[in-house]
């Protein structure tokens, strides 16, 4: 298992040299597994047939790091809004990036994956917030730096996740709540 940097097991900046976080090191440990190869390539698809093939491949192009932290920015964003129950999702995420004056790339990218989720209202919010973590992990997987990965700790939060619950969470938000036209 290779840290962020590719030199060993994941590494808290807080911990002395050569202390490995336990906790970091489950979590990403799980994280790899729930990320399997299948699901990568169906979520890259799906993201790259979501948010259309030249944006992804700019969002790929370029490190995950900074991207994932903007990404994990505008679902915690997303996360805590509190629309009316009939107002269609896309609208609402057009109104909250608005807020949002950088990181355009990222902002047409989570625009077009709302405009993909079918559920009014709060529901569909988090479903959208749902899928702009998965979209991060996914950037964060292919390009093999899940231990740094702000979208991956923002939902894992102060648990361990079990493999099945991520599995299951990845699998509905970059792929079943994404099928809705």
């Amino acid at each position: 298992m290779a840290s962020g940097n590719g030199a060993g097991p994941p590494h808290d900046a807080g911990q002395p040299d050569g202390v490995v976080d336990l906790r970091r090191f489950r979590i990403v440990s799980v994280a790899e597994r729930a990320a399997s190869a299948a699901w990568r390539r169906a979520a890259q698809q799906r993201f790259a047939e979501v948010v259309g093939a030249p944006i992804w491949e700019t969002l790929r192009a370029g490190p995950s790091t900074p991207c994932c932290r903007r990404l994990a920015l505008i679902a915690r964003l997303l996360v805590g809004l509190r629309p009316r129950r009939r107002v269609a999702v896309a609208t609402v995420v057009r109104q909250a990036l608005r807020l949002r004056r950088n990181s355009t790339l990222e902002r047409f990218a989570v625009a077009r994956v709302a405009e993909r989720i079918a559920v009014p209202g709060a529901e569909g919010v988090v479903a959208t917030a749902g899928a702009v973590r998965a979209m991060g992990i996914v950037l964060c997987a292919l390009d093999g730096g899940l231990s740094s990965c702000a979208c991956l700790w923002d939902l894992v939060g102060s648990g361990t996740p079990t493999e099945a619950d991520l599995s299951e969470f990845l699998w509905r938000s970059a792929l079943d709540d994404l099928v809705r036209p």
